[in-house]
């Protein structure tokens, strides 16, 4: 009888243990935000100029300023993600730390004069480092008398662009139930296979890495290039090395490789830094292959970023 009572509460403690392990278990860093047909519908977009190609971009900040509807639901979506434990980055509070930052500029320029295009959008995300956005765009939809709010949710990760999952839904048609509320409604109806495929990817980068774009590139006045050799192998072949020794299980593709330029992508790397907290994003990353090529030819390399999921390296000075 004592035995199987110890074995019983054995059993019962370890039930915990994993309960509170599961309960402890990481989820990804959300951010909510306009989408992009919502921003150009309703006419929240600037002009950004990207390295001489005009491009409209949603002007978040003019839509939280003047649309209340989308900042409710922001706001409700943000308190419908927290309730289920997700950790949310606000919108607003990353808009104005983008704006309290005394480097932020549209460019980020080399003291030669070179430049790597960085839109704002690519400023908001490098601030807030959100794994996952959900773009949310809604408009109202007649139904005889009554208004409903059909709604489209994407969930994109931040780091490649790449659409994780869609989802559509509506609210109940009325004349009077809140916008916030229908959206809620709406949300409720596909929340357990749309929160699981957030896990589920999230889980996949934990195994396998986030991915990002990796390019190397040298200034015209530098003095040696990719096909330099030291030892018997070319800067090229030991870059190759590092980044094999560097990403997560070795996984990356060469999509270019010339004395001049070098390109990576499908480039996988750590979640996190070595702490385990801190989100390890392209530029933070590249800074180690700059150091290496330093280290390597005792040239200086200037690191530069897009968003969060390129970096470009250039060797022969900042």
């Amino acid at each position: 009888m004592k035995k199987h009572l110890i074995k019983t509460l054995l059993i019962v403690m370890a039930v915990g243990l994993t309960s509170v392990g599961f309960g402890q278990a990481k989820k990804p860093k959300l951010m909510v935000v306009p989408a992009d047909a919502w921003c150009i519908r309703n006419g929240f977009v600037l002009e950004f100029d990207n390295m001489g190609t005009y491009e409209q971009i949603p002007n978040y900040k003019a839509a939280m300023q003047y649309s209340s509807d989308m900042r409710a639901m922001i706001a409700s979506m943000g308190d419908f993600m927290q309730k289920e434990d997700f950790p949310i980055e606000s919108l607003e509070q990353a808009l104005k730390n983008v704006e309290s930052d005394a480097g932020f500029d549209m460019v980020s320029t080399s003291k030669s004069g070179s430049m790597l295009a960085e839109s704002p959008k690519d400023k908001l995300l490098l601030q807030a480092k959100p794994d996952i956005i959900l773009d949310l765009d809604f408009e109202e939809v007649k139904i005889g008398p009554r208004t409903a709010i059909k709604f489209n949710m994407q969930a994109i990760d931040a780091y490649t662009g790449k659409i994780i999952s869609g989802n559509v839904g509506q609210g109940t048609p009325s004349s009077s139930i809140d916008k916030t509320i229908q959206l809620q409604e709406a949300v409720l109806s596909f929340k357990d296979n749309f929160l699981s495929g957030l896990m589920n990817h999230f889980n996949s980068l934990f195994k396998d890495g986030r991915e990002i774009v990796v390019e190397v590139t040298r200034w015209d006045n530098c003095d040696i290039d990719f096909e330099e050799e030291y030892g018997d192998t070319e800067l090229g072949e030991l870059i190759e090395q590092w980044m094999t020794d560097n990403t997560v299980s070795g996984r990356f593709s060469t999509q270019m490789a010339t004395e001049n330029r070098m390109k990576f992508d499908q480039v996988r790397i750590p979640l996190y830094k070595n702490d385990g907290r801190t989100a390890l994003d392209a530029r933070g990353w590249g800074r180690g292959l700059a150091k290496y090529i330093k280290n390597t030819t005792g040239q200086e390399c200037k690191v530069q970023s897009r968003g969060l999921g390129l970096v470009r390296i250039t060797m022969g000075g900042k």
